[in-house]
């Protein structure tokens, strides 16, 4: 997956961010994402992933048994759906290990199999840890929605990415992120959202994308 040359940079930035978080043993990281719309941030957090995967790969998680476990949040069902298909795509071709996907929502999908994916729909976190230990050394991406998030803070996960961040300023969604299980939680957003959702800090991008 070729990327922009902004979008490598602002990459660069948060993964140094990170490294000097000691994100492999940090937990409760929060970092933030600034780039305006049209951006390609989707491109952007599904390649965060991907390399989230390969380096925690490297660290204790697959060899304590532990499922790599993965949220992304968007603000829409509809749009959470409509995202699966490109993340498979991309994902085949750039992470070598099967990763399982779950909805974690009220709206069902088709359940499909292949090499791979293996998708499940559900809005139970008992199902959903079941779906963690029964693969426990696979790589786990779950799509909910800001309104769905609350029911999974007695999950703890890897990484959360949250798509449209700045759906959380305020009411019922802002609440839903606060007392989250996550080593690291990264929102993507054309639209800082302040200090309400508690940020360590940011990449700003808005000098980088005011060259491209």
């Amino acid at each position: 997956m070729m990327l922009r040359f902004y979008q490598n940079d602002i990459l660069d930035a948060l993964h140094t961010s990170l490294v000097l978080s000691n994100i492999s043993t940090a937990t409760n990281i929060r970092k933030q994402v600034h780039a305006p719309t049209g951006a390609g941030k989707t491109v952007m957090f599904i390649r965060l992933i991907a390399d989230y995967i390969e380096r925690l790969r490297s660290f204790s998680n697959v060899a304590l048994g532990k499922a790599l476990k993965i949220v992304v949040v968007y603000p829409r069902i509809a749009l959470s759906q409509e995202q699966q298909d490109r993340f498979r795509d991309i994902l085949s071709k750039l992470v070598n290990q099967t990763i399982h996907y779950t909805n974690f929502h009220s709206g069902r999908m088709k359940a499909v199999r292949g090499k791979k994916l293996t998708e499940v729909s559900t809005t139970s976190t008992s199902t959903l840890d079941r779906v963690f230990s029964d693969h426990p050394t696979s790589a786990h991406i779950v799509f909910t929605t800001y309104k769905s998030l609350n029911h999974l803070k007695t999950v703890p996960v890897d990484l959360i990415v949250c798509d449209e961040a700045h759906n959380l300023s305020g009411g019922a969604e802002n609440n839903a992120v606060e007392g989250l299980n996550s080593r690291l939680t990264v929102f993507f957003t054309a639209t800082p959202t302040g200090r309400r959702i508690a940020v360590s800090d940011a990449a700003d991008t808005s000098n980088t994308m005011s060259n491209s």
